[in-house]
């Protein structure tokens, strides 16, 4: 059974980076695609395989906020299904790749 995955990340190429290095994987349908201008005040969080490490003051801004304040901003985001089995590996790649998830 097959799961899809979501992230988000600071430039195209990061999110290519991290499709690429998600190949050892069963990944599907993969696409990297720009973030619409009115997406990117969604809320986001980092992904995290061992729970919510983070806190909401830090991360519970928007995109232009929470990243702004670091002098990033999210633009792109990787779409892609994985693997039910290998659902937890693919989270420890996107972790690696510093992607970011929507909140709730």
């Amino acid at each position: 059974m097959m799961e899809q995955l979501i992230a988000y990340f600071n430039s195209e190429n990061d999110a290519h980076s991290a499709m690429t290095s998600l190949q050892k994987l069963k990944v599907e349908n993969e696409r990297v695609e720009e973030i619409p201008q009115d997406s990117k005040l969604a809320r986001v969080i980092p992904f995290s395989s061992g729970g919510f490490q983070a806190s909401m003051a830090e991360y519970g801004e928007t995109f232009n906020e929470a990243l702004g304040a670091k002098g990033k901003e999210v633009t792109h985001l990787l779409q892609f299904d994985v693997d039910e089995a290998e659902y937890d590996e693919a989270i420890k790649v996107l972790e690696e790749h510093g992607a970011m998830k929507k909140e709730g």
